[in-house]
């Protein structure tokens, strides 16, 4: 039933916004696939396989650790403890030592709680060379925009697969967030499905009976973060999506902080405090950065910490153990309860 009045809104939605004008068509432009020898030719050069993905049953550690176990130059590790993190690219450190060209150079390992490798897969060996064989066959870098001649069949092909894969529509479209309630005669009210920084999700709910009480467009943007190489192994490889979300499950259990995504706002306030606990998590092996205005309003900086299906169980609970160190638990809590932070 929900579906259907969904599914309705959604062609209500559209044919208002054709009528206005409003919908671009996107006009592919076709890369050819018919280049067979060029890619054995390659295959035999680069040692590359064909598009067929290996399928795994499980955390490969022999690749997928390095996901989130990365390294550091010293001399940069040592500038940035004491700092507020935004001085250290200023130093005058060697870019040959910086890229390990110096088998001497010392290097920090860290446990990686800040990226955005949800499902473990920037180290994947098959998407790895499946990117290497795309870009071989067409080449490197945009033509142009989406709109003028940027857009590809291959575009189009991850777009439909995406949707298929989350059981949504396709893309159409984006805007800035409007206030619900303004005299305006014509009102769009667009949001994200789900928020990059606190790592919540929009009050669908909420929304779709704001927008039958007051008649605005309704535009939720799906497709605006994260459109991956890696979808066909992760359709293929629903163990991964699991594993996010056992973490989700695990950071709570450990923590007690209400949580609904692999992103957490944990949000301590002041500055000084901010820099404090990210200083004595690096510190502790962990890379983190305080995130502080104007990506975040005043009095709400924060630690955010990002997880993966690479991270394990043991991962965690170091993570805890010197978060606790620094932070208060039943403050962050405190705060989710009271609306101060949207956890």
């Amino acid at each position: 039933m929900e579906m259907r009045l969904w599914d309705h809104r959604v062609e209500e939605a559209l044919s208002k916004l054709e009528s206005l004008k409003l919908i671009k068509s996107l006009k592919p432009i076709h890369l050819p696939s018919d280049e067979r020898r060029r890619f054995v030719e390659m295959e035999q050069e680069f040692g590359l396989i064909s598009y067929e993905f290996e399928v795994f049953d499980g955390l490969q550690e022999q690749w997928e650790r390095a996901s989130v176990e990365v390294e550091m130059a010293e001399g940069t590790f040592q500038r940035w403890v004491p700092s507020s993190g935004d001085d250290v690219a200023c130093g005058n450190l060697e870019v040959g030592n910086e890229a390990g060209a110096c088998s001497h150079q010392k290097f920090r390992k860290l446990l990686l709680f800040s990226g955005n490798d949800y499902l473990g897969l920037s180290t994947n060996p098959m998407i790895s060379k499946a990117a290497a064989k795309a870009a071989l066959a067409h080449g490197m870098g945009p033509k142009g925009s989406a709109l003028i001649c940027g857009y590809t069949n291959y575009h189009r092909l991850l777009e439909s697969c995406l949707a298929d894969l989350k059981s949504k529509e396709k893309p159409t479209g984006e805007f800035k967030m409007k206030r619900l309630r303004c005299p305006m005669k014509k009102k769009v009210v667009v949001t994200d499905s789900f928020f990059s920084m606190d790592g919540d999700f929009a009050p669908m709910g909420d929304l779709s009976k704001l927008q039958k009480r007051h008649g605005f467009l309704l535009v939720i943007d799906d497709f605006d973060y994260n459109l991956p190489a890696a979808v066909i192994v992760a359709q293929k490889e629903t163990w991964r999506r699991r594993a996010i979300w056992k973490r989700v499950q695990d950071f709570h259990a450990l923590t007690g902080i209400p949580v609904t995504s692999p992103i957490i706002s944990l949000v301590v306030g002041s500055e000084e405090k901010a820099l404090q606990a990210s200083c004595y998590l690096l510190k502790s092996g962990f890379h983190f950065t305080a995130i502080r205005p104007p990506a975040v309003p005043p009095n709400s900086i924060r630690l955010r910490v990002t997880l993966s299906a690479a991270h394990t169980l043991d991962d965690l609970k170091k993570l805890t153990a010197a978060l606790s160190e620094c932070i208060s638990f039943r403050d962050i809590i405190a705060h989710s309860t009271n609306g101060h932070t949207r956890l």
